[in-house]
């Protein structure tokens, strides 16, 4: 047998009251213990009022962070893929470069970043051999030195090494890019400034 004192029950009756008291809607329970009841058009403004502001608000937030890059305005789901050659733990494509003997193989590192709300299952990460004189070029022209498949979360920053050789001492140039075929493909052509492409080219091979 459960015995309760006369204190749990006053105290059980007073949490009742006091969470009856905080729902707007429970007009029928709040008569019984005699609280005082707002009319249930009164709580709808007053709920609409509340969330409409909280849209706005939030509306606020997201273009002040999409102006900064923090929030790309994309599709949802969406990964949102972006090459990244001067960020690694070995420095940039350009720095490394300067160490890769022309004709040899060695590896290279740079980052990949998944700036959207989806995950890139797939990700495709290709660096070419490619003229001087790269732009509005079909990526089929250049020369695919290496490819390797992985995966990016989310807000997932990557840094990937890759086989690289170059054989091109003069006029030459570099392009790495990363592209999901499914969920974030990739351009036929490579463009100045894209997000998923990156590159530099060089006049004189800068290899040691």
């Amino acid at each position: 047998m459960v015995v309760i004192s006369r204190r749990k029950i006053l105290g059980l009756l007073g949490g009742f009251g006091a969470a009856i008291s905080l729902l707007p809607g429970c007009c029928s329970l709040k008569r019984l213990i005699r609280l005082p009841c707002e009319e249930k058009s009164t709580w709808k403004i007053k709920a609409k009022e509340f969330w409409t502001a909280r849209v706005k608000q939030r509306a606020v937030q997201r273009n002040a962070e999409r102006k900064i890059g923090e929030r790309p305005n994309v599709k949802t789901p969406f990964p949102y893929l972006v090459c990244d050659i001067v960020e690694s733990s070995k420095g940039s494509l350009a720095s490394q470069f300067r160490h890769v003997p022309l004709n040899q193989w060695s590896e290279v590192c740079f980052t990949i970043k998944n700036r959207g709300n989806a995950a890139a299952c797939s990700c495709y990460v290709e660096m070419y051999e490619c003229p001087f004189a790269n732009y509005h070029m079909k990526y089929s022209d250049f020369r695919l030195v290496s490819r390797i498949v992985t995966s990016v979360l989310p807000g997932q920053k990557k840094e990937v090494a890759m086989q690289w050789q170059s054989t091109r001492p003069t006029n030459g140039g570099m392009v790495a890019r990363c592209y999901d075929p499914i969920l974030d493909p990739g351009a036929l052509t490579y463009e100045q400034y894209y997000r998923q492409s990156n590159g530099f080219s060089w006049s004189q091979w800068i290899g040691g």
